[in-house]
């Protein structure tokens, strides 16, 4: 029979990964920020973006910092964070394959086809104009 401090001490509690995670929703916020400031300081309206707006190269940098934000928070909490394990153990589990590798080609070869279906579809179907 165990007792409950012997079971207290072999699972971690919820709390014990607190200051991993106010680290990362710090950093995420910090980065979604600074990928959305271009943007909010020029006021742009997203709708209007063409090629001929001013900067488009800062705001389309801007755009991918703030969509690749919340990996890049994770990726340096990992590697920076006291205890988090560190990137080396974070990537090991990468190569590990848990399915087959057919499994692999059909997401690869089905999400193009996918994208092959729907040009289709708005060029027969809806009639859109596709460059």
């Amino acid at each position: 029979m165990t007792t409950v401090a012997a079971r207290s001490q072999a699972t971690p509690g919820p709390s014990s990964n607190a200051g991993q995670i106010i680290a990362w929703v710090v950093l995420l916020f910090a980065l979604t920020v600074i990928g959305a400031l271009p943007m909010l300081l020029m006021g742009v309206n997203l709708t209007k973006i063409s090629q001929s707006t001013p900067h488009l190269q800062l705001m389309l940098m801007g755009m991918l910092v703030t969509s690749c934000s919340p990996t890049l928070a994770a990726l340096s909490i990992a590697r920076f964070y006291p205890g988090a394990g560190g990137l080396r153990s974070l990537f090991r589990q990468v190569k590990v394959w848990r399915v087959g590798t057919i499994w692999y080609l059909i997401a690869l070869i089905g999400s193009a086809g996918l994208l092959v279906i729907r040009f289709f579809h708005a060029v027969a179907i809806c009639g859109v104009d596709v460059p």
